[in-house]
């Protein structure tokens, strides 16, 4: 039996390089819904298109290290579910998304409240772009 592949979000997707990231929060377009905020980068990329996300909890906010982890873990989740029209929409126009979703709330978010906030952002960059 044969694994699914399409609800996995592999390295090559995640948005890791340094000089990558100043460039997303230098340039990039800022949007949020709810308890998540994002950046985003639409660029013109060579071949075809890629997607490109980071996820990201302040400390500030939250000081313990499960309550981070587990906003990280929803908020991985409730993308991975939501991404494929994002994917298809890069490789149909050849362009690079980067992405960085940030949890802003004070107060930890239950999934379902991440899920509509994320789906809410995926298609303003959508319609955006």
């Amino acid at each position: 039996m044969q694994k699914q592949q399409k609800n996995r979000l592999p390295k090559s997707e995640r948005l890791c390089s340094t000089k990558r990231i100043d460039a997303l929060f230098a340039r990039g377009r800022r949007t949020g819904v709810g308890p998540v905020k994002c950046c985003y980068l639409v660029s013109e990329g060579e071949g075809e298109g890629d997607v490109s996300v980071m996820f990201s909890v302040p400390k500030k906010l939250f000081k313990r290290a499960w309550e981070r982890n587990l906003i990280k873990r929803r908020m991985r989740d409730s993308y991975r579910h939501r991404k494929e029209t994002l994917t298809v929409q890069a490789k149909a126009t050849s362009r690079n998304f980067e992405l960085a979703l940030i949890c802003s709330s004070s107060e930890i978010p239950d999934y379902k409240t991440i899920d509509d906030a994320i789906t809410r952002i995926l298609s303003q960059i959508l319609a955006h772009s």
